[in-house]
């Protein structure tokens, strides 16, 4: 999520003008969320290393996150649906695809 989208997730959390179009004149609802508490002592802890002012701003901004990849991810399984035929991959290809997922496993 992008500082401007978190600067107008924060805006709408303590009711300022919002600026992101997708948020502005939304009704907000409440979600009752019971966590444990190493679950909470994360989120509490990771919302303030990200900058929001509050637990409930940082969910808010997951789940807009989460939201838009999924829009993200079904707009490219439509591209590839219109893509046209599947062709089946070469060895090769295949290869250059294990190497360079081995290659990302050994970076980490």
């Amino acid at each position: 999520m992008s500082c401007a989208e978190k600067s107008c997730l924060r805006a709408r959390a303590v009711g300022e003008e919002v600026c992101c179009p997708n948020l502005e004149n939304q009704e907000m609802s409440t979600i009752p969320v019971e966590l444990p508490d190493h679950l909470q002592m994360y989120v509490d802890e990771s919302a303030e290393q990200a900058g929001f002012a509050s637990a409930s701003e940082y969910i808010v901004a997951l789940v807009a996150a989460a939201s838009e990849k999924q829009g993200e991810i079904e707009q490219a399984l439509m591209a590839g649906i219109k893509s046209g035929s599947a062709e089946p991959w070469t060895e090769d290809e295949w290869q250059a695809i294990r190497s360079r997922v081995v290659s990302k496993a050994q970076g980490k």
